[in-house]
């Protein structure tokens, strides 16, 4: 929580201060958990956002607009038991596994352990677009260049990691792209799709992809439409998991060492991914510089 205060109060473009940090800070973490008895862990494990409190300021600071807030924090005070809740409420509610399944860096466990498909997706720029940016080079005639511009108002996007059994949950919960094929080349599976855009402007200006050392360019499901940052992912994970470590020792117990503990492994390796990768978000959020950083005598390390 304290690297993304130290983000709001670097960012020169509001007037976060040490002051008003603290007034957002008396109103809590901006987070709240509940559980239910129906289902097993960690789907039985939720947590939502607040109407107060630091993690809403922090988003409101990261772009997200006042009423996107209110569609999906929960409102008024102690939740009633999420069996008793509506549908409305319980749209609200983000489980633990949601927020495990969209830790990009944490995908192949996630899926080894739960057997589920992550919520993280590889992304890419398809070889489509080069055979179309020579056709319509050559049908106008202006085939002066190996990299003709583009015109056309969507870029074709490959999506690598997937099979056609997985087409119903790529199409809920891949990236929001248009005209899915599929294809398969040496017993591996890939699909793509159109990304909409000006033909003047880059395709991923048009999309939030993330890259870290410990994985390559991916698109993650937003925890909400219009909350996809994925600092903030971390910061709900991460309270999420204090939560259980301080307060639910019984199930806490269990997956450490008991009925639960094929969930040790997945928790550990996150814990590694936060210590590799979240520091490096919060410089490039502090800095508002790109940041890249080599392994000595790794493939991409200076001779």
């Amino acid at each position: 929580m304290w690297l993304a205060a130290a983000i709001l109060a670097a960012d020169p473009t509001n007037n976060i201060d040490l002051v008003r940090l603290e007034e957002f800070t008396k109103r809590g973490h901006g987070l709240g958990n509940t559980a239910t008895t129906e289902g097993d862990f960690p789907d039985n494990e939720f947590l939502y956002f607040r109407e107060t409190g630091f993690f809403r300021e922090f988003l409101k600071a990261s772009g997200v607009n006042r009423s996107t807030l209110a569609e999906v924090s929960l409102a008024g005070g102690a939740p009633p038991p999420v069996s008793e809740m509506n549908a409305d409420q319980r749209k609200r509610l983000l489980s633990l596994d949601a927020l495990l399944a969209r830790i990009p860096e944490l995908a192949s466990t996630y899926e080894y352990v739960t057997g589920r498909s992550s919520l993280t997706f590889g992304v890419h720029h398809s070889t489509r677009n080069i055979g179309e940016n020579i056709d319509d080079a050559s049908t106008g005639n202006r085939y002066d260049t190996p990299m003709p511009k583009r015109v056309r108002d969507y870029t074709w996007l490959s999506v690598s990691g997937v099979g056609p059994n997985l087409e119903e949950h790529i199409r809920q919960n891949g990236p929001p792209l248009q005209d899915i094929e599929w294809s398969e080349y040496a017993g591996q599976w890939s699909w793509r799709g159109k990304l909409a855009h000006p033909s003047d402007e880059q395709w991923y200006e048009h999309i939030t992809l993330h890259k870290s050392a410990m994985t390559g360019t991916c698109w993650v499901k937003p925890m909400f439409v219009g909350v996809g940052d994925v600092f903030a992912l971390h910061l709900v994970l991460l309270y999420a998991l204090s939560i259980l470590a301080r307060y639910r020792p019984a199930v806490w117990r269990e997956v450490i060492e008991g009925k639960l503990d094929q969930y040790r492994s997945l928790i550990a390796g996150y814990h590694n991914v936060f210590q590799r990768v979240v520091p490096e978000l919060a410089l490039q959020r502090i800095s508002d510089r790109r940041v890249a950083t080599t392994q000595p005598g790794s493939f991409f390390a200076p001779m």
